[in-house]
């Protein structure tokens, strides 16, 4: 019989990514849920990811969040004829998960894989504000799990400050770089977080 699609299969169902739920509830809570918005690479998770950081707008009695660029960024990207913004706000670091080609999760294809450190020799001070000391390393992989590039890699002084609400956020960001190479061969070099900010804007 034509005309018949009683017994044609369906279309199959393209799958809802997870929303990615934002735990602001403890200092290290805050920066896990950095881990899960940027391994989850969706524009879906760009709200969990920006509430990572103070927005003054929000939480007016704590700092707004304020990005500190490393001097060694700040002098090539100087001496290249480009200039610093002198405010890396919660405005631009909300942009900066997704919108526009540079933003960070278009920056390479592939998976990424992000962990925090903490530093030796470098003890956190826990209070309010807390100031944890850590190394990040962004990864871009490939489908095997190869590394592909390193997508920011580098040393981050983070204070974080408790709201009202009992939440933790990032009120401050100072940006160092890591002298030591994740890839010896030099095939693969370190590239700050800041400095992913600054090709950005």
């Amino acid at each position: 019989m034509t005309g018949c699609d009683s017994f044609k299969p369906r279309d199959p169902e393209i799958p809802t990514p997870t929303p990615i739920v934002g735990d602001y509830s403890t200092a290290d809570a805050t920066l896990q849920t950095i881990v899960l918005a940027i391994q989850a690479k969706q524009a879906g998770a760009s709200t969990a990811y920006a509430g990572a950081f103070a927005d003054s707008t929000l939480h007016a009695d704590i700092a707004g969040f304020h990005q500190v660029f490393s001097p060694q960024d700040v002098a090539r990207w100087l001496a290249s004829g480009r200039s610093v913004p002198q405010d890396w706000n919660f405005r631009l670091e909300s942009q900066f998960y997704d919108k526009g080609t540079q933003s960070l999760i278009q920056l390479r294809p592939g998976t990424y894989q992000l962990t925090w450190e903490p530093e030796p020799g470098n003890p956190d001070r826990i209070g309010d504000p807390t100031l944890l000391h850590r190394r990040y390393t962004l990864l871009a992989l490939a489908e095997n799990g190869d590394v592909t590039d390193i997508v920011a890699r580098g040393y981050a002084d983070l204070t974080l400050e408790q709201a009202a609400t009992g939440e933790w956020f990032i009120t401050r960001w100072e940006d160092r770089e890591d002298p030591e190479p994740y890839d010896p061969s030099g095939s693969l070099t370190n590239v700050t977080w800041g400095q992913r900010r600054l090709e950005y804007q």
